[in-house]
């Protein structure tokens, strides 16, 4: 079955040019191997609840919207238009995807939020070793439950989980990544990330996290992007022995880090900070709160260089230098120091208001 609004789509700042292809109120709706073509405010999940098997929802502004409780499985995304520079705007009452999700670089401005974290949960249980169609193994690249190639891509109060459980010390190709992004100019305001190892693969780019939480045990923040987390908590989840970060620079003077401002860090195990990926490594962390899980020694393996802010909480007592000895690899800097401004500073240009955005990057 397809339903289709023929309205064409409406000039940015348009008032009541919303095309509505179905609006279902009724319990208990399926929906299964159907098309939903529109403009705004497409499919129009009013109350109850409602099931969608293998459909096609097309739109550009709201185009999944109401109070309804929902499952999609699996999720496709149509379609932006370029010309237009609107944002996508997927809304959900309550949505639990059981299946993986990609939204392509050719979908770019496409936001899916929700008002409650606990509610929204897209989730798959690949790992890295895991065998695709033709008996190949995934790999890291291709396990996550969600890949994000899309650029501005923007997340509200979603929950991004890879249901693997924590891998044995030592164990091989036990990476289950929750979400994978490589598009530029990511967003996530509120979200969760919940896995094990590389939960959230952070691949290229910059990209911003806001008041998050983000669960894992080995290498758990991954990647060779530019990102700043700001106000978010990282659980450690590990049994033994874990690790934050594995965040990897070609170079010395390559403009790449992970930036942890007015953070937590709270969990189990004995923690490092982080290990290199590759030839450098940087990773800041300022006016953080820790939990005393963090393993002295700079808390760093094999990192060549390695910023902590100067003034960092330890297990509740502050104070205007680091309480833990660090070694040699470690250096610390001033909120203003240069390292600082570079990381955490330049990448917020890009968070402004949309209509801001072209004019000021």
């Amino acid at each position: 079955m397809m339903g289709l609004n023929t309205a064409p789509v409406p000039p940015p700042g348009a008032h009541e040019k919303q095309g509505v292809v179905v609006m279902i109120s009724g319990d208990k709706a399926m929906f299964i191997g159907c098309k939903f073509i529109g403009a705004q405010d497409t499919l129009y999940d009013n109350f109850g609840r409602h099931y969608y098997k293998n459909c096609y929802i097309e739109g550009y502004v709201d185009f999944i919207f109401g109070d309804g409780r929902s499952l999609f499985e699996p999720l496709v995304v149509e379609e932006y238009d370029e010309d237009l520079a609107i944002w996508a705007s997927l809304q959900f009452d309550a949505y639990d995807l059981r299946d993986k999700v990609k939204i392509p670089l050719s979908k770019p401005f496409v936001t899916i939020e929700r008002v409650g974290v606990d509610n929204t949960i897209l989730q798959w249980g690949d790992i890295a070793g895991t065998r695709g169609p033709q008996g190949e193994k995934l790999g890291i690249n291709r396990c996550a439950t969600c890949t994000l190639d899309s650029t501005h891509f923007i997340a509200k109060n979603i929950t991004f989980k890879n249901t693997t459980p924590v891998p044995p010390p030592g164990a091989h190709e036990k990476q289950g990544v929750a979400v994978m992004i490589s598009g530029d100019k990511a967003m996530f305001l509120g979200c969760k990330f919940i896995g094990a190892q590389d939960t959230p693969v952070d691949k290229f780019d910059r990209h911003y996290y806001k008041n998050c939480y983000i669960e894992g045990s080995v290498d758990f923040i991954f990647g060779d992007e530019r990102s700043l987390f700001e106000g978010c908590h990282i659980r450690s989840i590990a049994y033994n022995l874990g690790v934050i970060t594995a965040q990897r620079k070609n170079s010395s003077s390559e403009n790449k880090g992970l930036s942890f401002v007015e953070s937590k860090i709270i969990g189990s195990g004995n923690i490092y900070f982080g290990r290199t990926w590759g030839p450098f490594s940087l990773v800041i962390f300022a006016y953080t709160y820790m939990e005393n899980i963090i393993i002295p020694k700079a808390g760093m393996i094999g990192v060549t260089l390695i910023i902590i802010e100067f003034f960092i909480t330890v297990d509740g007592v502050g104070a205007d230098h680091t309480i833990v000895q660090w070694d040699d690899t470690t250096r610390t800097c001033r909120p203003k120091g240069e390292k600082l401004e570079l990381i955490i500073v330049q990448p917020l240009l890009w968070t402004l208001p949309i209509s801001l955005r072209k004019t000021r990057n």
